[in-house]
Parts: C-alpha cells; sequence; structure tokens
C-alpha cells in the first residue's frame, strides 16, 4: 500500500504543465463519466421497464456526468492551447484568462470552428461543470432554464471529444 500513496503522492504534486498532462487528465475525466453514464443509462432503461425509481441510485447523477464530460472538453482546451504555443501558467499557477470553465470561449481561444448544435452542447457543458454538477440550483436561478433549453435529447459528447483529440494528437 505503501508505493501506491507514493504514486498517488507524487501525481497531486505534479504541475500540469504539459498538453499531454492536459491530454491524459481529459481521458480520466472522460472514461469517468463514461463509466458513470453507463450506470445512469441502466437504471434509466430499468424505471422504462417500470422499476421503482427509489431502487434506481444512478438516476441522479446525470448532471455529475456532464460535469465530468465537461472538465474533459475543457483538459482538452486547454491541452490544445499549450500544443499551440500558448502558456497557460504564470509562476506554477494558471493564469487568469484561462481559469474559465466557459467552454465556449475556450473554443475560440483555439480558434476552432463550431457548429451551431456543438456550441449547444458546450453551452450545456459549461453548465454542468459551473453548477449543475455540483449545486441543486445556480447562482441566479435563469442560468437553470439555459441547461436544456434548446430540448436537445440526452447524450454522450463522443463526437465532440474525438474531434479535440484528435486536434490534440496531431
Amino acid at each position: 500500500m505503501g508505493q501506491n500513496n507514493k504514486y498517488f503522492e507524487d501525481q497531486l504534486n505534479q504541475v500540469p504543465i504539459s498538453s499531454q498532462d492536459f491530454a491524459l487528465s481529459a481521458n480520466r475525466l472522460y472514461l469517468s463519466g463514461k463509466t458513470l453514464y453507463k450506470k445512469f443509462s441502466d437504471d434509466l432503461s430499468s424505471l422504462e421497464n417500470g422499476i421503482n425509481p427509489k431502487e434506481l441510485p444512478y438516476l441522479e447523477v446525470l448532471f455529475i456526468c456532464l460535469m465530468l464530460y465537461g472538465y474533459a472538453i475543457e483538459n482538452l482546451l486547454k491541452s490544445l492551447l499549450i500544443k499551440n504555443g500558448i502558456n497557460l501558467f504564470q509562476k506554477g499557477k494558471l493564469k487568469k484568462e484561462y481559469k474559465t470553465h466557459d467552454l465556449n470561449k475556450l473554443f475560440e481561444m483555439c480558434r476552432l470552428i463550431r457548429s451551431t448544435d456543438e456550441k449547444e452542447i458546450l453551452d450545456i457543458l459549461s453548465n454542468s461543470v459551473i453548477w449543475a454538477g455540483r449545486y441543486p440550483v445556480p447562482s441566479k436561478i435563469q442560468e437553470k432554464n439555459k441547461l436544456f433549453s434548446s430540448g436537445k435529447q440526452i447524450f454522450i459528447p463522443e463526437n465532440l471529444y474525438k474531434r479535440l483529440l484528435a486536434e490534440v494528437e496531431k
């Protein structure tokens, strides 16, 4: 067990400054979100088959899944910024202009083109990171209506994730 503690301690003491560090973090977040989403999806199917919702503990984790996906996309975008030669850090800390969970803003910083659907997905993921995955209500109540105002179906942002991962790996 002592060796495992050293591994995790080393991970926590590391300052992520390379594009690869952010990409690896994105992968961990994405896989965690995908694993949790599978549990949510299984419970949703059970609900549709008449199982009592009180017996389905994973029905409540959707926004946590979306939060993890949002963090994964955020890490890929920051990875891409570093890959493009932008220094995100100053004196060992993330610079103020890069301390954002606004995924559309980070997309713009990367100078990537987004479709209308991608903009909406990024808004949903941003809101999930900012509040929906962590708190019962947003700090501004009008933000709650933005979460699924488009009526989009619940999704895994796999295509968007793969697209950004391909950009990072170029």
